[in-house]
């Protein structure tokens, strides 16, 4: 019995360690939390959509994200444009629902050939090229985003490949390194919808900078 008291008074003086999540880092990475890089933003309607993917991935909205929504958008849909950090704060929030990195990007990849798939995107996919998809990758960034950008490069042969590059410029910090690898799913998944075949994207971790990353496209 002395045994059992002594091991309860030292649980509740020595708790374990709370376990640091993917969105604890993301968060404590940044200058101001939810509020930091306010000129970073994104449609509201994405917004919403992020929100979704809780329940597909099983895990409950954290609470301090909840009150960053309830103050951008009090109403529902009062706002068009909302903080960036807000849906990546979701995305990460979600990773708490799948067993690893490799699983989540997975998650994200699948997610976009949904979207894709949708009617409204559809019957746009059957005359739609991998090379056009690309070549209007910044117009539709940009028609989603404010103060960050993608561009993509010409297409080149390489290797009996198709070859191109692409560089996205953010405010330094609004994404972190699986944020980054996760954009790998997100071109694939367009590429693949326009009829890509063995497609592959690689983001080019050694050539990292701050508010700076590249990635690399090709396909047969």
């Amino acid at each position: 019995m002395m045994c059992s008291s002594w091991f309860f008074s030292r649980a509740a003086l020595y708790p374990p360690p709370r376990v640091t999540s993917t969105l604890d880092t993301y968060l404590a990475s940044l200058p101001d939390g939810l509020r930091s890089l306010p000129r970073a933003q994104i449609k509201g309607n994405v917004l919403d959509e992020q929100i979704g993917w809780l329940d597909e991935a099983g895990v409950k909205l954290d609470p301090r994200i909840a009150i960053g929504i309830r103050t951008v958008r009090p109403l529902g849909r009062t706002m068009e444009w909302v903080p960036e950090v807000l849906s990546n704060a979701i995305s990460l929030n979600a990773r708490e629902g799948y067993r690893s990195d490799e699983a989540w990007i997975q998650a994200v990849y699948d997610r976009q050939r949904r979207f894709y798939a949708t009617p409204l995107y559809r019957a746009l996919m059957l005359v739609m090229s991998p090379t056009l998809m690309t070549m209007g990758a910044q117009q539709r960034w940009g028609a989603y985003r404010k103060g960050s950008e993608l561009l993509v490069a010409k297409w080149h042969k390489e290797g009996g490949k198709n070859v191109t590059f692409g560089t996205l410029r953010f405010p330094p910090g609004l994404f972190n390194l699986l944020m980054l690898r996760g954009f790998t799913s997100t071109m694939r998944a367009a590429v693949d919808a326009a009829g890509a075949k063995d497609s592959v994207v690689v983001l080019l971790e050694d050539e990292l900078t701050p508010g700076e990353a590249r990635y690399r496209l090709s396909y047969r």
